[in-house]
């Protein structure tokens, strides 16, 4: 596997996924276990299924190219995933009570 994700997104990824990961134990939530763990383990092997469905690459060179803006295109499109994730676990349980 080639490496697309960025030192900077890999951090973020990390940190995120430990934080989900911990909050899986506070809220006995599988959901948060299964997405933090697959978010960690994205970020400690540079590769996401979904950047390379997109064609995105966060790293900072591709072919030798400096690019620009990738690495928070990626953080804002990881973000943005893990929102509406949250958002739809809070209806759930919402509807729950």
């Amino acid at each position: 596997m080639k490496e697309i994700i960025g030192r900077l997104d890999r951090f973020f990824r990390m940190g995120l996924g430990l934080l989900e990961i911990g909050y899986s134990y506070y809220s006995s939530s599988i959901l948060f276990l299964l997405l933090g763990s697959m978010i960690f383990l994205s970020g400690l092997i540079k590769w996401c299924p979904l950047y390379n469905l997109m064609g995105m690459n966060t790293t900072c060179e591709i072919d030798g190219v400096p690019k620009k803006n990738s690495t928070l295109e990626g953080i804002f499109l990881s973000l943005m995933i893990h929102f509406c994730i949250i958002i739809i676990y809070l209806v759930v349980k919402l509807v729950q009570m």
